[in-house]
């Protein structure tokens, strides 16, 4: 069925039933996990503008792979990552 499940995860405060789901998801089947969380920024004609650091990021991140871990679900790799910005034009 599935081999491999993605779960993105943002700072909302529904986030864990995202990561619930994927770990029953992955219980079932036997699939690898993977997290991903993308850090929020705000983009304006001059800038992109960062709204968490990367410590929030983190703990976003880490929040979620202890989710899966107490699930009895071993992720496979967890990223976190922040949008690119724009050079000078």
């Amino acid at each position: 069925m599935f081999e491999r499940i993605l779960v993105a995860v943002d700072s909302s405060p529904t986030r864990l039933s995202t990561v619930h789901s994927a770990a029953a998801m992955a219980r079932l089947t036997g699939a690898r996990v993977r997290v991903l969380h993308v850090a929020a920024s705000a983009a304006t004609l001059a800038a992109v503008v960062p709204l968490e650091d990367d410590s929030e990021a983190e703990s976003v991140l880490d929040e979620a792979v202890g989710v899966l871990r107490r699930s009895g679900v071993r992720p496979k790799e967890s990223w976190s990552m922040r949008s690119p910005r724009r050079s000078p034009a």
